[in-house]
């Protein structure tokens, strides 16, 4: 027999809300790489989901935002330096001289 979900039923159901983020905590996911008032400042360009007022961001949506601010170099793989290792190089003792006003 096919019992038809009743409201009490659907609360006990995992409810949306549960699975999205809030600006706080979407920023907190996303550490320094999207503070909250940029996702406050950007929200129109961004994945997310709306209810009336509310934003909230699902882990897609993060994931989404991650791939969309990563940055891949356009040269493909990173070639040595022509002056060779750089780390090698040691700072002068010598002390900058100043130019008399």
């Amino acid at each position: 027999m096919v019992r038809a979900m009743s409201i009490d039923a659907s609360m006990d159901a995992p409810h949306d809300e549960a699975l999205t983020y809030d600006y706080a905590e979407a920023a907190q996911k996303l550490g320094k790489l999207a503070p909250e008032w940029w996702l406050r400042r950007n929200i129109t360009r961004l994945p997310h989901r709306k209810a009336g007022r509310r934003v909230g961001f699902t882990a897609e949506d993060l994931d989404a935002i991650v791939a969309k601010l990563g940055v891949t170099p356009a040269g493909g793989p990173l070639v040595e330096h022509p002056l060779g290792d750089l780390s090698t190089l040691v700072p002068s003792k010598a002390l900058r001289q100043r130019r008399p006003n």
